[in-house]
């Protein structure tokens, strides 16, 4: 299956508007007659085999309007118009009516037809999806959203709205990408999630030290002798916590335990249960128990938090605490160590599976289930703790990552759908992509397609703002869509294949002026003192930053 044209009779902003969607025919529906026509297949070969159109047109002019139509098509929708479908095993058409009258309709089409109306179970009866992706995050709060039957929606902004196990299905699929397409393993791309081990901030050290200086008055003969430096090290400058034999559960709990453990009491003070009184007391203690012991482990910690309170609430007898709400700092503290320690198993049984240690304070991990559950243990850290890891994708950019998530989005849904035909709507493209990215996505996407997909049961349009990515298409196949002054939308020359940018940006993508409008007043402002010859002296400040020479020429000649 795959889609052919479009007429929207009436749907929101859209009237009387034609979408011819398929390069390989040629389509007109004029005076009540429909025409259809087969094209020379010499077009396809041009993007190799690739069915795609693309949609442009400035915001508000319908694009997205007409993804809709699509969209409600299959369900219950007040909209008129109708969509020719081509079936190309039995070389024949189908015309899906939405609320549409083909009564006084004459046909001139190049292959047999039939007139229907498609819903859902029609869609599964073809063994035909529809599949909607962009990069859009929802923009606004959390809604409820109306589903629409027969449309699979892998759109970013669909995910803030799944709950659970469905909220990490994007991260899922991006692991499973990386690690099985056969499209990224040739690019020898180092894609990969890292997982890694943060020092002690400064303000977190400074804090410490500071009362570190109040407890021992002769602070700076400890200095002076490297007694603090070797005797507290392992605390303000805390060891590595990977090496190549990795360790056992206990030894890298034991090295997150030493490198959180100011962060720990800057957690108890945010509860609000005690103060700063409460926290230098427990500072000190702790850098006694060092000093005498010369290491500590969590269990004496929890014994020292308790004594310190103790101390602590003989001077609050006057204040609303009791002894109760150590009991709660205690419940709070073991609750974090638990789940430190549970991280701590995590790390170390993947380590000693897979390696991966990229330093010895990071690690990077492609296994799912490993990411899904150190996120779900980071979750349930006060953030006075879970800020000290970092974690997250390596080896490209923000941008780069925009367009891996379409491909990867692309590459799992056809993993499971192998039967099935799908028309692909792709919306809003260059969505976060450098221009470098926009001007080499097309080729990109039509060779990824060839690597990993039977690229003969697949269809795509696509919406963009991109004029690099809107010149890889040969004019016919861009759907350009321009607003008159009544806010009507009509489809009007496309400009692709062989523009140059300046007309793609004024012509092909409807813009007023290839200049910002703010320099653009300006230079308006230059240029009419010039010709009245009023230009003043402070002007040829700003003649001398411009970069056009023979903008400059002008206003100096």
């Amino acid at each position: 299956m795959e889609l052919i044209y479009a007429y929207v009779e009436e749907y929101k902003i859209l009237n009387e508007i034609p979408f011819i969607t398929h390069p390989l025919f040629d389509v007109s529906y004029n005076d009540g007659r429909l025409n259809i026509r087969e094209k020379d297949e010499a077009i396809i070969n041009y993007y190799d085999g690739v069915a795609i159109k693309a949609i442009v047109g400035r915001n508000g002019c319908g694009k997205s309007t007409f993804f809709e139509f699509i969209e409600e098509g299959f369900d219950y929708t007040e909209s008129s118009g109708f969509m020719v479908w081509l079936n190309k095993n039995e070389s024949a058409f189908i015309i899906h009516a939405i609320n549409y009258d083909f009564e006084t309709i004459t046909f001139d089409l190049c292959y047999n037809f039939s007139v229907v109306s498609m819903d859902v179970n029609y869609l599964k009866k073809i063994k035909h999806n529809i599949v909607k992706i962009n990069n859009l995050n929802a923009l606004s709060l959390p809604k409820k959203q109306n589903k629409r039957n027969g449309i699979i929606d892998l759109s970013l902004s669909k995910q803030n709205y799944f709950n659970g196990n469905a909220r990490n299905s994007n991260l899922r699929n991006l692991i499973t990408f990386f690690n099985e397409s056969s499209w990224i393993d040739s690019k020898a791309a180092k894609y990969r999630y890292n997982f890694s081990f943060k020092k002690p901030s400064s303000a977190i050290k400074n804090w410490a030290f500071r009362i570190f200086c109040k407890e021992r008055s002769d602070i700076e003969s400890y200095i002076q002798k490297g007694y603090f430096s070797e005797k507290y090290a392992f605390i303000f400058q805390p060891p590595e916590i990977l090496n190549e034999s990795a360790g056992s559960t206990s030894d890298i709990f034991q090295l997150i335990f030493e490198r959180n453990l100011f962060s720990f009491i800057r957690y108890i003070l945010s509860t609000n249960i005690v103060d700063e009184v409460y926290t230098e007391i427990l500072v000190g203690k702790v850098l006694n128990y060092i000093d005498k012991y010369n290491f500590i482990q969590a269990n004496d910690f929890l014994d020292l938090v308790n004594e310190t309170y103790i101390i602590w609430l003989k001077d609050k007898m006057s204040i609303n605490v009791t002894e109760y709400d150590s009991q709660i700092i205690i419940n709070n503290m073991i609750h974090i160590l638990d789940t430190l320690y549970d991280m701590a198993g995590l790390i170390s049984e993947h380590i000693s599976v897979t390696g991966g240690i990229t330093s010895n304070s990071s690690f990077h991990i492609n296994d799912f289930e490993v990411i899904e559950a150190l996120l779900d243990l980071l979750s349930r850290l006060p953030k006075q703790v879970s800020n000290n890891f970092s974690y997250g994708w390596e080896g490209f950019s923000t941008g780069e990552l925009a367009k891996l998530n379409i491909f990867s989005s692309i590459y799992n849904y056809i993993k499971k759908s192998i039967s099935f035909t799908t028309l692909f709507i792709l919306d809003e493209v260059d969505l976060y992509l450098h221009p470098e990215w926009q001007r080499t996505f097309i080729s990109e996407l039509i060779s990824f397609l060839k690597s990993e997909a039977d690229t003969s049961t697949i269809q795509l349009l696509i919406t963009t703002h991109s004029p690099l990515i809107i010149g890889d298409f040969l004019p016919e196949d861009i759907i350009s869509l321009q607003n008159n002054n009544d806010g009507h939308t009509y489809v009007t020359e496309a400009y692709g294949f062989g523009t140059e940018i300046t007309d793609a940006y004024i012509s092909g993508m409807h813009i007023s002026s290839t200049f910002g409008e703010h320099s653009r007043e300006k230079l308006l402002k230059l240029i009419d003192r010039k010709l009245n010859g009023e230009l003043r002296d402070e002007d040829s400040w700003l003649i001398s930053k411009l970069k056009d020479s023979s903008i400059k020429r002008m206003l100096t000649k």
